[in-house]
């Protein structure tokens, strides 16, 4: 979930800098910043491919909260994660997946 955090953090940045050069750019959404990660970042790091698919999801989705309050001047500009503080994942469903015995 840093990783996901950070990543979209450091793209959304990167946007706003060339933003400044040309407004019609559009700032992206967490699902624009899902798509990304899944079409880039995800072939260089197979462990993405291990772990449950909400848990970038949120992450991202969060990190754009992050943002849209740092927009309406309700909050600073959004830090980056670090190992060891506060860390926490999210899953949307309450179940375990348990094996079947035959």
């Amino acid at each position: 979930a840093r990783h996901a955090y950070n990543w979209g953090n450091a793209y959304i940045k990167e946007v706003l800098e060339l933003r400044e050069q040309d407004k019609s750019i559009k700032i992206p959404t967490a699902i624009d910043l899902h798509k990304k990660l899944v079409a880039e970042v995800k072939s260089q790091h197979d462990w993405y491919y291990e772990v449950n698919k909400n848990v970038p999801q949120k992450a991202l989705a969060d990190c754009r909260v992050a943002w849209d309050r740092c927009f309406k001047k309700t909050s600073k500009q959004p830090r980056f994660k670090k190992k060891g503080q506060r860390d926490s994942f999210y899953l949307e469903s309450g179940t375990k997946a348990v094996p079947k015995i035959q």
